[in-house]
């Protein structure tokens, strides 16, 4: 009887220790495991992993997407031309994970020659600089960096080429941005600039220079309006006239056909006519 109670309480025992040490990961978070027996921190993602308690620590890495709002000082930031441009963009970043995507050429540069390896650098740099750290100071941290690559690409480019072509802006500042955010194990996900307004400077004042192109482009777009209803105009007028010019040719065809008709018609009368007239020839008796 003895023997059995101490079986079940081994059991159980056993059954407790499991569940203390056992710490699973959802897809959203990592479980970084340090202490006695790893040289470095583990990183465990979407799966299960023992902790030994009190000689092994496990903490909790965000591996959402972490969505921010990266916006320019009110005093902007200037373009090619020397105009201070007001922006307001969003990007969504993530810590590197075995689902990121990674060129070759990103690895190589890193120096490293597998992927895995590759990824778990950038892991480690995570944790070495966002581990305990709260999302207001991790937002901080991203849009420091995020705003000097934007400030650097928004100076290489017009404000024609920014108004224009957003698309090829958040590109260049994504792969611009890239290499830095890696360095700090995360990867930029979106990028997608929202809003462009001209700055305003120290007296409180903008140039207006966006509000001017806007002008510019609302009076372009109604000239261009009124030149294509005057030419759509211009085009049913032709096509009326080409019309009534067709129909009054068929018209002249019909009434030419219809006089050579006539014409042949009172021809063949007359020939007739003049048949029946014509005096019969006389004939001479016979001797």
């Amino acid at each position: 009887m003895l023997t059995a109670i101490i079986i079940a309480a081994a059991v159980a025992a056993l059954i407790v220790f499991f569940f203390l040490c056992y710490k699973k990961a959802p897809p959203t978070q990592a479980i970084v495991v340090t202490g006695l027996g790893l040289s470095r921190p583990k990183v465990v993602c979407g799966r299960g992993v023992f902790v030994l308690p009190i000689v092994q620590r496990a903490d909790r890495l965000n591996m959402r997407l972490l969505k921010i709002d990266v916006k320019t000082p009110e005093t902007g930031v200037k373009t090619k031309e020397g105009v201070s441009l007001w922006l307001d963009s969003v990007v969504t970043v993530q810590v590197y994970s075995e689902n990121s995507t990674v060129a070759d050429e990103e690895v190589r540069n890193a120096g490293y020659d597998d992927v895995k390896k590759y990824i778990n650098s950038r892991q480690q740099a995570a944790i070495s600089n966002f581990l305990g750290m709260d999302e207001a100071h991790i937002n901080e941290k991203i849009n420091d960096v995020l705003q000097g690559n934007l400030r650097e690409i928004v100076s290489e480019m017009t404000v024609d080429q920014i108004l224009t072509n957003r698309k090829q802006m958040a590109i260049s500042v994504v792969e611009n941005a890239r290499p830095d955010l890696a360095k700090m194990g995360l990867e930029v996900v979106t990028f997608n600039v929202q809003d462009v307004k001209d700055a305003i400077d120290a007296q409180g004042h903008n140039h207006g220079v966006i509000e001017a192109i806007g002008v510019e482009q609302e009076e372009l777009v109604k000239k261009r309006a009124s030149i294509a209803k005057a030419e759509a105009e211009r085009d049913v007028s032709c096509a009326k006239a080409a019309a009534a010019m067709a129909a009054n040719e068929k018209e002249i065809e019909a009434q030419t056909a219809i006089a050579k008709r006539n014409n042949e018609l009172n021809l063949a009368k007359s020939k007739l006519k003049a048949e029946a007239t014509r005096p019969l020839p006389t004939r001479t008796p016979p001797v």
